[in-house]
């Protein structure tokens, strides 16, 4: 960051313009007031044309319009530089040197202390900015999660913000951090002025800030289960002089299932989500991720597997869960498609005979409800209760009881997709080679599944064993 030494001109004008507006607010009967309340703000206890209209205010704002570097940093290009570009700078330094005065004068001291701060971030080419990402469904135990230099992951629930903040309450204009938003990613990042000159907050675009929430919220439903989501933002200029305020906004399919269990994060758990996000980060989130090849198929099964988690019904998600298990497993070929998934995800995860015949089962169901659901097929409740019960391993009746049976069945087919999807982005993670293991899957595949060294082998490689 850089900052240039302002003339005597602008002090002066500066000087001129808080005296006035201080007169004016006595005219009006806002001042003189009792220590305990001068904190003052606009819209509630003046308003903004008691400022706008002072002569002093404009010789000030023309004064700032005729500084070409000042217009660079703060006017789109060829733009028109309006006077009230600069009210919220110069409405804070009134309001920071009112708070502090007695009298009906402006103090030398408090002016020159707050002159001072205003003046050097009024010429800074750079700002320092922070990103909030909420999480629901996460706790943090022990010490933050850290991700890099800039991003760490801490204990602050959403109504808590301001803690980090710098003191700036955020307004949330689309909802608002609800109980379960127990965990908040927090990014800092420099941006240079002239960057979102003329807008009110940087654009999306330019913040990594999404990319890092999004593998990291993945890794961690990968690796600890549960359905954590982001849910609110909110970005922050951290000076005492912001160029615009806090401001926040939440996505409702981010809030937290009611059914869902909260999530622990450790510190012994923060080596493996580090490691996990940062490879999802580079080939699935990041704007640098680079075409290769088949991971449009990845792509297609991480995508649906977020939107699992999503607040839908829950035949939407057994769609999400047969489309993943197709973009991972499934290939050209002849033979029956959900005969060959059920036997490869058991071929890949089950590690004995039990198990194995378990998997086989549970994917065969869970593709057979996928089908129901794409096909628009009338509801059997009696395959369907067979169906479930595969899949959950528990019995029902009675449709109360098939209706209570489907979150456990959910619960099983989300706990087996997301194992798949964690072995598979392993053995992608080891690269192509002919000796070692690796996905995706090789043509020769189904062939391998009555070698069982080779199976143990893939199992030890993909993390399943």
């Amino acid at each position: 960051m850089t900052s240039i030494r302002p003339g005597r001109e602008l002090r002066q004008l500066c000087r001129n313009f808080l005296n006035a507006a201080l007169y004016q607010l006595e005219v009006e009967g806002y001042w003189p007031r009792p220590i305990e309340t001068r904190n003052l703000q606009m819209g509630r206890d003046f308003y903004q044309t008691s400022l706008t209209n002072l002569a002093e205010f404009q010789e000030l704002a023309r004064h700032l319009m005729n500084d070409e570097l000042l217009l660079r940093m703060y006017t789109h290009r060829g733009q028109q530089a309006d006077p009230n570009e600069f009210l919220n700078l110069v409405e804070r330094l009134f309001v920071y040197t009112v708070h502090e005065s007695r009298g009906h004068r402006i103090e030398s001291n408090v002016f020159d202390r707050w002159y001072r701060r205003f003046s050097r971030e009024l010429y800074r080419e750079s700002g320092r900015w922070r990103s909030f990402k909420t999480l629901t469904g996460v706790r943090i135990t022990g010490r933050p999660f850290r991700f890099d230099k800039q991003t760490k992951l801490v204990p602050t629930p959403g109504w808590d913000l301001a803690r980090h903040s710098q003191g700036q309450e955020i307004e949330f204009t689309t909802g608002f951090p609800g109980g379960y938003d127990n965990s908040t990613l927090i990014t800092n990042f420099t941006l240079r002025k002239d960057r979102f000159a003329g807008s009110s907050r940087p654009h999306p675009p330019q913040v990594d800030d999404w990319a890092k929430a999004g593998a990291i919220a993945t890794a961690i439903r990968l690796l600890k289960g549960g359905s954590p989501r982001v849910h609110c933002s909110a970005l922050v200029h951290i000076s005492a002089f912001p160029l615009t305020d806090a401001h926040g906004w939440c996505r409702m399919e981010g809030q937290h299932r009611m059914d869902d269990e909260e999530v622990l994060i450790e510190p012994q758990d923060h080596f493996s989500i580090r490691s996990l996000a940062r490879n999802l980060l580079e080939t699935h989130y990041g704007r640098a991720a680079l075409p290769r090849q088949n991971s449009d198929r990845m792509n297609i099964a991480i995508g649906r597997f977020d939107d699992s988690l999503r607040l839908q019904s829950w035949e939407e998600t057994f769609l999400d869960f047969g489309i993943i298990l197709e973009s991972l497993l499934g290939v050209p070929g002849s033979g029956e498609l959900s005969y060959r998934l059920a036997s490869r995800t058991a071929w890949l995860l089950g590690t004995d005979d039990e198990s194995t015949i378990k998997i086989y089962r549970q994917v065969r169901a869970i593709y057979a409800i996928r089908s129901l659901v794409a096909h628009g097929s009338q509801r059997d409740e009696a395959k369907l209760r067979r169906l479930l019960q595969d899949i959950s391993g528990l019995t029902s009746e009675s449709w109360q009881e098939l209706w209570d049976s489907i979150q456990p069945a959910l619960r099983s087919a989300d706990k087996l997709v997301r194992t798949l999807v964690l072995a598979c982005l392993t053995l992608r993670r080891i690269g192509y080679s002919d000796s070692v293991p690796n996905w995706p899957l090789p043509d020769d595949f189904d062939s391998l599944a009555w070698t069982r060294t080779t199976r143990t082998r893939w199992q030890q490689v993909a993390g399943v064993r």
